[in-house]
Formats: C-alpha cells, sequence, structure tokens
C-alpha cells in the first residue's frame, strides 16, 4: 500500500548482539542458537523455563541489568532446594555495576551491589547455588558435544573450556535495518541509531549515565532525510540500552507536532 508517513516502532528486543571477539559472532554460535541451547531474552527459571536450569549448568555473558537479573532469578530457583550452577561471563574484570548515588530505584541499586559483591566472590548465596565468576573473558567458540555446549573463553591471558546446558546471552540488542534498507536512513555508524537522536543523546549523556534523567529530545531529532519516515521507541535508540517508555510517548507526540 501506498502512504504518505510510515513509522518504524518495531523495536530491538530479541534481536540480540553476538556473543564473539569484538561483537562478531563466536565460532559456531548460530549452530548453538538453532538448537535452543543459546537464549538472548531473559528467562523465567522460576516457572516457564524451570526445566532448562533445575539441576543443571547456565552460561550467562553480559554485565547489564539483564544479566544480573537472570542471575538473581537463578538464585532463587537454587533457594527452592534445586541444585543451580552458574558460569558468569564477563568483558569486565570485576565489580561490574556502577552503583548510582541515592538511586531512586532501591532494587537496581540492590543488583548493582549483588553484582558487585558476587564478583569479588562476597556475596553470601544459598548453599545449593553454585557461581563462578570469569572476567575480561570473550567467547571465541561454541560447539554441542553430546548433550551438553562447550564453550571455548578467552579470558585474562589464558583460554579455558567452560562446559553447560545452556547459554544465557545478555549482551544487548541491535535493530534490524531490513525494513528500510532502501531508505535515505542516516544512521549513527556507533550505535545504528538515527543520527540525529543519536547526536543528541551523546552529547546529553556522554553515551551513558542514568536512563531516567532524560525526556524526548524534540521533533527535530526524529526527522530522517527519508520524507515521512520515522524510527520511534526503543529501536531509534539503536543499539544503546537507555531508552525508557516515557521516551516513546513522547515521540509519538512529536511525531503528531511534525505531521
Amino acid at each position: 500500500p501506498v502512504c504518505g508517513v510510515c513509522v518504524d516502532a518495531t523495536g530491538t528486543y530479541g534481536n540480540g548482539n553476538n556473543i564473539g571477539p569484538g561483537g562478531g559472532p563466536a565460532v559456531g554460535e548460530q549452530a548453538i542458537e538453532r538448537s535452543g541451547r543459546l537464549l538472548r531474552t531473559i528467562p523465567d527459571p522460576l516457572d516457564r523455563d524451570r526445566a532448562l536450569f533445575a539441576g543443571k549448568t547456565a552460561v550467562v555473558l553480559g554485565t547489564g541489568y539483564s544479566a544480573i537479573t537472570t542471575i538473581r532469578n537463578l538464585e532463587l530457583l537454587a533457594a527452592e532446594g534445586v541444585k543451580v550452577r552458574v558460569v558468569w561471563l564477563a568483558r569486565k574484570a570485576t565489580t561490574p555495576y556502577v552503583r548510582i548515588e541515592n538511586d531512586i530505584l532501591p532494587n537496581r541499586d540492590a543488583l548493582s551491589a549483588y553484582g558487585n559483591d558476587l564478583s569479588l566472590g562476597k556475596a553470601q548465596t544459598d548453599p545449593n547455588f553454585d557461581l563462578q565468576f570469569h572476567g575480561n573473558s570473550q567467547v571465541l567458540e561454541a560447539k554441542l558435544v553430546g548433550s551438553e555446549v562447550q564453550l571455548q573463553v578467552a579470558t585474562g591471558d589464558q583460554n579455558i573450556t567452560v562446559c553447560c546446558d545452556v547459554v544465557v546471552a545478555q549482551v544487548g540488542y541491535r535493530p534490524d535495518l531490513e525494513m528500510f534498507r532502501e531508505l535515505q536512513v542516516h544512521q549513527c555508524y556507533a550505535t545504528e541509531g538515527p543520527i540525529k537522536l543519536a547526536a543528541s543523546l551523546l552529547a546529553a549523556s556522554g553515551g551513558g549515565g542514568d536512563c531516567l534523567n532524560q525526556t524526548s529530545a524534540g521533533p527535530a531529532t526524529l526527522l530522517n532525510p527519508e520524507p515521512g519516515f520515522f524510527i520511534l521507541g526503543m529501536k531509534s535508540y539503536g543499539r544503546s540500552s537507555l531508552f525508557i517508555l516515557n521516551v516513546g510517548n513522547q515521540q509519538v507526540q512529536n511525531v503528531m507536532e511534525l505531521l
């Protein structure tokens, strides 16, 4: 159909980044994903996904709030009397979370403190919960060997083999660009988001900061060289994880102002 305005608000959740060195795919990564042993979204080990984790070994990749939420839920599963083993692989050396002073979200701060303590081996955990943390790590290769997944991991100055039942890759998401591949959309080389909005976000926060301290950057930042085409919502932030729903609602109002 022909239209005068098109809005792409298809998001990025589930379209995960690769797990290999430098953001590229690890050898065998796609095969492991096809086997159902590589998850890219937050699992539900206490209910829907219990069978994947109860009495099993899981590798968790990443140092965002999704990763530490998954690890916390796995410890809650262990607290129900189920043996759970976790190998946590992180690119950061240790203490991966920067705690926000006087954080208005106490649960976020608690997760940050918990994650940092786990990385240092200081956390008091359930007896049924066994966690190993490997910092300075990157996955080189993944393959199925019998009934288990084997990962070849570079960690520090040595390579190790990690065997597990399931891999949970929470290393961020990126936009699927195929929808507008043939349109004139000027994208940021770093985030893959629309360039005007990406530049505004970078100028405002230096690429980081508390996601709660933001508002819509205004209608002008949503304009593209392609007339009548707008990217809104999480996808407008590209690979950045700072998006919050309130900004998406403001973006909708901004587009209405432009029409």
